[in-house]
């Protein structure tokens, strides 16, 4: 059984950088028919959508993933983003 993917529309207009149609897509998207997977998917593309277009304010709280808050802040704030850094002997 084929099943239908009801994303397919925010994630086409997602890679191909039209973020605020993806936007608008998401959210028109019934939330309530979706499944819980689903929705978390969708939550996390419409975050990508703001950081992509570089809306800093979306609250780090509402972000789904820990990869998520750090690409926000290194596309944000990219002077303040911390890199780990080793020494030439490589202890760090």
């Amino acid at each position: 059984m084929d099943s239908v993917d009801e994303l397919f529309t925010l994630k086409t207009n997602f890679y191909i950088g039209l973020y605020e149609q993806a936007l608008a897509e998401g959210q028109g998207i019934q939330v309530s028919t979706l499944t819980e997977s689903s929705r978390i998917e969708r939550n996390e593309f419409m975050y990508r959508c703001h950081i992509a277009m570089g809306r800093c304010q979306v609250r780090y709280k509402m972000l789904l993933t820990d990869g998520l808050r750090y690409l926000s802040e290194m596309i944000c704030y990219p002077l303040m983003t911390t890199f780990p850094t080793l020494s030439p002997d490589g202890l760090g």
